[in-house]
């Protein structure tokens, strides 16, 4: 029928693609001289080689260097080889001419990775044929293709420790507020635990509804872009116009409201404050996506998309519980689930990803003063199993009411992997929705109710 016909010409297309003189020339030259392998076995391995006979001629040019021994042993005590076997390894062994052997190897690979492109794309195709779901096959499609491209490049290449040493000292200096063990997150007292993003975690930001999460982490998106780092920031609560508005009502200190609807009362000033912030944020790599729609799978995609075309360094999603989760037994099923594959994406693409989410409810106990704990993170308890970082947002107003305590906030750093836990104050500006540095640094001005705080 028509689709066994296409899967056999799709096959027949993928063995045709060999460097055939190359794989000849390498074969010979290995079995000449095995210890030529030592210096290629993380580059090329037996399936790069595109037919059965040269995959089994490298396997035993690694077993003549191994268990040193001869060519002419190994095939005399193999009883699966026949005589044309034996003849055609000679005839290699004779024919190789030992020059151009990195040239040779490079086209072994080249030819290897279009066979895997054009196994990958055909793969998919019989998927579609067969009926499958599209977002299944997007999914496996992007994997496989973003798997490929990472093993582009010899990156076992082995550094001089003073080259390295070089390299991280220039890494930290380059920006201000960058380690080079991790992002600092731009707040003075929190940097001061120290927090770090680094390469691969997954933080978690959390608080109750209005607590201040999109602000939180909106500020340190921003502190991240400015310093030369781009940023994805997913907004699944939020427009793309909202974020804008937070964030330049931030940079121009417009109150938002004006921002938002300014009814006729902007002055002048207000234009050239407005007009200012926006010429300031030019060449800011900040990137906001407000997509109606955000699967896991889709999620994924665009983080790759976005890391492969920007090089994105920090992703920030807001938030976990109003992403389109894939549907399981339970709700708690369905977000273990989904901070699972979250978490694995940070590895893959090698960024830190913040994750906001909410808490459930709980009993604040007497006097309304009970600080949430990590137990309260909502629908699973796989979101603090999965996580490096936890920051809890906590608001508690003062005994003696004044107008700084009822914007005083408490991060709470009740999980940080490989690092301190602690408390950092913080201020919340409400007419610009940010979050501002705390205006005592010592810990014995700070309100009572955040130094009895214990994480």
């Amino acid at each position: 029928d028509y689709s066994s016909a296409s899967r056999a010409a799709r096959n027949s297309e993928v063995i045709e693609i060999a460097a055939k003189v190359s794989e000849r020339q390498v074969i010979g030259s290995v079995l000449n001289d095995p210890a030529l392998i030592e210096s290629v076995f993380s580059t090329i391995t037996e399936s790069d080689f595109s037919l059965s006979e040269h995959r089994k001629l490298w396997s035993i040019s690694q077993q003549m260097l191994t268990e040193q021994i001869s060519l002419d042993r190994i095939l005399f005590d193999d009883s699966t080889v026949g005589l044309k076997f034996f003849d055609y390894a000679e005839r290699l062994c004779k024919q190789a001419d030992g020059g151009n052997y990195d040239y040779y190897l490079r086209q072994i690979k080249e030819k290897s990775k279009l066979r895997m492109i054009v196994r990958t794309c055909s793969e998919a195709t019989q998927k579609a044929e067969d009926g499958e779901a599209v977002d299944a096959i997007l999914e496996s499609l992007q994997n496989e293709i973003y798997a490929l491209s990472a093993t582009t490049g010899d990156k076992t290449e082995a550094i001089l420790l003073h080259d390295l040493l070089e390299h991280v000292k220039d890494h930290t200096l380059k920006h201000a507020g960058v380690s080079a063990v991790g992002f600092l997150l731009g707040y003075r007292d929190l940097d001061s635990i120290p927090v770090r993003l680094k390469p691969g975690q997954l933080c978690v930001i959390a608080g109750r509804p209005s607590d201040g999460k999109t602000a939180l982490s909106l500020g340190i998106s921003e502190h991240v872009a400015e310093a030369g780092h781009p940023t994805l920031f997913f907004s699944k609560e939020m427009t793309s116009l909202e974020i804008g508005i937070r964030s330049l009502s931030r940079r121009s200190q417009t109150p938002s409201t004006l921002v938002e609807d300014p009814k006729g009362i902007l002055t002048p000033q207000y234009e050239i404050e407005l007009t200012e912030a926006v010429r300031a944020s030019e060449g800011v790599p900040l990137y906001v996506l407000d997509p109606y729609m955000l699967t896991i799978s889709s999620l994924k995609g665009l983080c790759r998309q976005y890391k492969a075309r920007y090089d994105i360094q920090l992703v920030v999603i807001d938030y976990l519980q109003i992403l389109d989760l894939d549907r399981r037994e339970s709700r708690n099923l369905e977000v273990a689930n989904a901070t699972q594959q979250i978490k694995a994406l940070a590895r893959q693409i090698e960024v830190p990803i913040i994750l906001l989410s909410q808490l459930r409810r709980f009993d604040h106990g007497p006097g309304g003063r009970r600080a949430p704990r990590n137990d309260d993170l909502r629908d699973s308890g796989a979101i603090e199993q999965d996580a490096d970082v936890v920051l809890m947002l906590h608001h508690q107003e003062d005994e003696q009411e004044t107008s700084m305590s009822k914007r005083t906030r408490a991060v709470m750093v009740t999980k940080n992997r490989n690092g301190p836990k602690g408390v950092a104050p913080m201020l919340f500006k409400g007419d610009t929705v940010e979050f501002l540095n705390y205006p005592y640094e010592d810990p014995q001005d700070w309100p009572k109710w955040i130094q009895r705080l214990d994480v």
